[in-house]
């Protein structure tokens, strides 16, 4: 019988294989067998340390290489150069160019010594990887299917066709490409080009967000009663005060990184039995910034949790995060989830009506937004009133179902579209 094997090319962090996971899961199901690519040895460790995932994708996993950053740098060099000034310069020679080098970036000598390269039947990697590894495999095997997938689950507010411009943001090769819904495939392509590519569309929905799924990652165990109000703080990477005035945007700047943290963290100096653990991003960058800020606390008030947010928000009262698709693992788990972000200050990417800031999970109704440390606390005493701590669960999550489609989408329609 002829071994069945699926080509997984992690760009960027493990948040990539989070969001495809019970799809890759169903089709292990189906006797495939995964073969995972790490673009770089950082999405490697830090899934490494994501004990809940780590240890599922090695369930489904037949074996994995890491392509290290000095692999082949000469070819990298000029790659990255060329890809730069194809965003710029519309030119048929470095087009070629670039799909000639593409391949030669890559060191795939110790995949094929091991493995048939026919026996590979999918190809997955995100929306927005330039890799042209893929080539590779279309060369050498004919009906091999590339399939790409989004790499974020972050919700837009949608409120007209606006939203869809002409020119959309996707220009890479597919042979399908999942979406959640019809409006992130419309935002990725375009309204023209998504008319052209709609055939190649596959709707999935949210499927990491899937009750089985859930159940099958972690089993819920008995609460114990714990002595200590946990609260679960997402965080994110940011840019320097430095860069920020290089970037002209107002991105999440260093300042306001701080004061968040400095604003959760000096709760506990009046109630000791306050235990805030941090989630960083996938990416992990902002950890040891994270770190030196709350070692000037008190080390019995605070942990870094690395594993997966979905079984650290279950042990928690309710979650506070920076503008971050994280809301939506916290209100998964019918949790209240605050957004605390300075909206007048770091509105980059931010919504303006009538010369205020909105973020997206705030007008979608997925968020309490808070803007102050003085917010946040009037925020957190509402919530210790149980009638205003049911209804902020009920009310996100009613609107988190509805932004999900997970009435009209799900894993198990998926499987079958891509079989076929």
């Amino acid at each position: 019988m002829k071994k069945k094997f699926i080509f997984l090319q992690i760009r960027r962090h493990y948040g990539e294989l989070d969001w495809l996971f019970p799809l890759l899961f169903r089709l292990h199901k189906k006797n495939f067998r995964i073969f995972t690519y790490f673009d770089e040895p950082d999405a490697y460790y830090n899934l490494k340390n994501n004990l809940v995932l780590f240890n599922k994708w090695q369930q489904i996993s037949d074996n994995y290489f890491i392509q290290k950053k000095t692999d082949n740098i000469s070819f990298k060099v000029i790659l990255k150069i060329l890809i730069y000034l194809s965003k710029f310069i519309k030119s048929t020679f470095i087009k070629k160019k670039i799909d000639y080098l593409s391949p030669k970036a890559y060191s795939l000598e110790k995949i094929f010594k091991t493995k048939n390269i026919d026996n590979f039947q999918y190809y997955f990697l995100s929306n927005n990887n330039h890799s042209r590894l893929y080539k590779l495999f279309q060369d050498k095997i004919k009906n091999i299917k590339i399939i790409r997938f989004p790499t974020s689950q972050h919700v837009r507010f949608l409120k007209s066709k606006k939203n869809f411009p002409n020119e959309g943001q996707g220009n890479f090769y597919g042979d399908n490409f999942l979406f959640r819904y019809v409006e992130e495939a419309k935002i990725y392509f375009g309204n023209k080009r998504y008319k052209s590519n709609l055939g190649k569309v596959i709707f999935c929905g949210n499927m990491k967000y899937e009750n089985w799924w859930l159940k099958e990652l972690f089993i819920k165990k008995k609460k114990i009663k714990s002595k200590k109000k946990i609260i679960f703080f997402a965080t994110r990477g940011f840019l320097s005060d430095k860069k920020n005035i290089q970037d002209k945007a107002n991105r999440l700047s260093e300042k306001s990184f701080i004061y968040m943290i400095k604003s959760i963290m000096e709760l506990t100096k009046k109630k000791p039995n306050l235990l805030i653990i941090f989630k960083t991003h996938p990416s992990n960058k902002e950890h040891s910034f994270l770190l030196k800020i709350l070692s000037e606390y008190n080390r019995n008030n605070w942990k870094i949790d690395t594993n997966y947010s979905l079984s650290t928000i279950e042990k928690c009262e309710l979650g506070i995060v920076m503008l971050s698709s994280v809301c939506l693992d916290v209100v998964s788990m019918k949790k209240p989830c605050i957004e605390f972000w300075i909206n007048s200050k770091d509105n980059f990417g931010l919504i303006k009506k009538k010369n205020n800031y909105f973020t997206t999970y705030q007008l979608n109704g997925l968020v309490k937004n808070v803007n102050s440390s003085k917010e946040l606390v009037k925020t957190l005493k509402d919530l210790d009133i149980k009638k205003n701590y049911d209804n902020m669960i009920k009310k996100q999550y009613f609107n988190f179902k509805r932004v999900n489609k997970l009435d009209k989408y799900d894993s198990k329609k998926t499987l079958k579209k891509i079989l076929n």
